[in-house]
């Protein structure tokens, strides 16, 4: 699980579960891998401990050569004593359960779900609810409305840009400077903040994505409060997030991806804030003109891509239309790496994976610079979360995710002093984006707008933030509720 999600916790993996995933919607890599180094060895060890003849004992002896631990469990299964082996299956239960429950953080997870549990006054305190007749009225003031294209790049990190090799655990084949170039000299010429550090519940695809459209993190699911199948269709229905803010002024929104949408509940969330999804499901059709046109997860990025090219010269050609506000995931950069072979001639590495996106992410942004639709969109490259590649980044190393903001329209000047050796975190993206189209926003849920002040990140320290995100909040609980007003998009 490690080499594909990274170190995640029990929310996270109870989170997962409980949304439906389709047969194509996941890697298949992922589930030999989990068959093969997961539930087949805690079969075999198991039955070694359990039934101490036959094939158990030849498992036992098997493996004696790979470890110590082995040998003294195979006298213990030869000795046919019940309470030495009851006794072991104890002991590794009870360490099992120590050394899973903190790596898991499970006691948080009961502490948070309990029925008589404490509530936080930190959503109170912190959160300000988005206000959006106020958000119109500021709008209405706008003298022409701009469009937003947003790409969120799939665990793409600012420290990929490094070119010190210290910062990496591995050997990269091309320059370290030259890893994702491309998106070096985007961050340069455009508006970039120096560091996007994740935090509590921001830390998987769903998270980030939740925390950039809303301003709050995606830390538990209220399953005391009532989680049900119609809680999870209607994703976050109470919350206030930027489609919901769209939809009220009238944008024209979709959401873009070339993996299946009913992972996680993407397709629910966003149905939830009025952006319709364009996934495998809509897309493949179109992507079968490409041949070879899937990586780990669906349709590769290059091919998703091509297909959004197409979308926005289908707007441009209308003769009615509103501003839009349209956001493309990519996938290519999930671990273990995809490498397009057809638009990059790089051997299979999670690197090069990285390098052939820098490219193709790169190619994109060149062509929608020479589009008509440039001059009056603002377009903005984020990385969701900190990659889930194990030993890549070496332990130590300062980490943030990569973004950069190209041809914003913010409602004041965005100088140096203001952007560098500054702390964000997702949320305080929201308000941002916002700015970035000439909507004054000062602050949006739990972000706050950094031009205009501290974030929360630099008020509160990341461990305080981090503590107090994890607590349970009624708050947080009351927008999982069903809102009869707010119309959705299935």
């Amino acid at each position: 699980m490690r080499r594909f999600f990274g170190k995640v916790d029990i929310t996270q993996i109870i989170f997962h579960l409980c949304f439906p995933v389709a047969p194509n919607g996941i890697d298949i890599d992922f589930i030999f891998s989990f068959v093969a180094l997961a539930l087949l060895p805690s079969l075999a060890i198991s039955l070694a401990l359990t039934y101490p003849s036959g094939t158990a004992r030849l498992f036992v002896v098997g493996y004696e050569i790979c470890a110590r631990f082995f040998l003294w469990s195979k006298e213990l299964v030869r000795s046919h004593s019940l309470i030495a082996r009851y006794v072991f299956i104890a002991f590794l239960g009870v360490y099992g359960w120590s050394y899973v429950g903190k790596k898991l953080k499970i006691s948080e997870f009961i502490a948070s779900n309990k029925v008589h549990k404490t509530y936080a006054n930190f959503y109170e305190s912190y959160y300000k609810a988005p206000d959006i007749e106020s958000i119109k009225q500021s709008f209405s003031m706008v003298e022409k409305p701009r469009n937003l294209l947003v790409i969120y790049m799939e665990s793409m990190e600012a420290t990929f840009g490094s070119s010190d090799a210290k910062d990496f655990a591995v050997k990269i084949s091309p320059p370290f400077a030259e890893l994702t170039q491309n998106l070096n000299a985007l961050a340069s010429s455009g508006v970039s903040f120096s560091y996007i550090k994740q935090t509590t519940g921001t830390g998987w695809t769903i998270a980030g994505l939740i925390s950039y459209n809303c301003a709050f993190p995606q830390t538990w699911l209220p399953f005391n409060a009532g989680f049900n199948d119609s809680v999870a269709r209607y994703f976050l229905h109470s919350a206030t997030c930027l489609g919901d803010v769209f939809s009220a002024l009238g944008y024209e929104q979709a959401f873009f991806r070339g993996a299946n949408a009913d992972f996680a509940g993407s397709r629910e969330f966003f149905a939830s804030h009025s952006i319709p999804m364009n996934d495998l499901s809509s897309i493949e059709t179109y992507a079968q003109g490409f041949g070879d046109y899937r990586n780990d997860w669906g349709v590769k990025d290059s091919v998703l891509f091509s297909y959004v090219k197409e979308y926005l010269q289908e707007y441009v050609a209308k003769k009615d239309k509103n501003p839009f506000a349209f956001y493309v995931l990519t996938a290519d950069t999930h671990a273990p790496g995809f490498v397009d072979k057809a638009y990059c001639d790089l051997p299979t590495s999670y690197a090069n994976s990285l390098h052939c996106s820098d490219k193709i992410v790169g190619d994109f942004v060149q062509w929608f610079l020479q589009s008509p639709l440039a001059k009056d969109t603002t377009l903005v490259l984020l990385g969701d979360h900190l990659t889930m590649q194990q030993r890549f980044v070496q332990d130590g190393t300062s980490r943030s995710i990569y973004n950069a903001f190209i041809n914003p329209a913010f409602t004041k000047p965005s100088t140096q002093d203001l952007t560098k050796a500054r702390l964000l975190s997702h949320f305080d993206i929201t308000a941002l984006l916002l700015d970035s189209i000439a909507i004054p926003t000062r602050d949006f849920g739990l972000g706050r707008n950094p031009l205009y002040g501290c974030t929360l990140l630099e008020q509160l320290g990341e461990s305080s933030l981090a503590t107090e995100l994890s607590k349970p909040s009624r708050v947080y609980e009351r927008f999982w509720e069903f809102d009869s007003t707010k119309k959705s998009h299935y």
